[in-house]
């Protein structure tokens, strides 16, 4: 009976530790989070990047937004049109955050107050003519700034494909 119950336990203590449930004091587990953090921080302000932009053939704004027109396109872009857009946001190392791709084009009002873009986004379609396309290297303070926002780090400058489909 004995050898039945420590089997059992030596069972329990076996499976216990290959799960990995063991606990980690807060401590340990904050200054995991922040040294994880550092270096996604570390990533997206290397000099070199992962992403297909080519800063030799850029242009800039006075705001600081690097960019290449892939496309040119007819009708510029006013404040107070509806702009609909298809782009695909990447951080620096060409991960993929988010992109309207496979969708139907989101739109937004130019010069809307407030805004449901980030200024860079604004500011970058305003760069574009209807069925145009351009890469934009846009700065973090252009973007989410020192605040973040969900998976996107503090003072993280980001990756912007954009078309403008059409004007209304």
């Amino acid at each position: 009976m004995w050898e039945c119950f420590l089997r059992w336990v030596l069972f329990l203590i076996l499976f216990y530790a290959a799960s990995g449930c063991t606990q980690k004091s807060p401590k340990t587990s904050q200054s995991t989070d922040k040294d994880t953090l550092k270096k996604e921080q570390t990533i997206f302000t290397h000099n070199e990047y992962k992403i297909n932009f080519d800063k030799s053939k850029a242009q800039k704004t006075p705001s600081g937004i690097e960019y290449i027109i892939i496309q040119e396109g007819t009708k510029p872009a006013q404040k107070g049109k509806k702009a609909y857009i298809h782009y695909t946001g990447r951080f620096l190392d060409n991960q993929i955050i988010h992109t309207s791709q496979g969708k139907e084009p989101f739109w937004f009002r130019l010069g809307a107050k407030p805004s449901v873009v980030i200024p860079g986004i604004e500011e970058s379609v305003m760069l574009l003519k209807e069925g145009g396309k351009g890469n934009f290297l846009i700065p973090a303070e252009l973007c989410y700034g020192s605040q973040g926002y969900d998976i996107i780090p503090p003072n993280t400058p980001l990756y912007y494909e954009i078309e403008l489909v059409k004007l209304q």
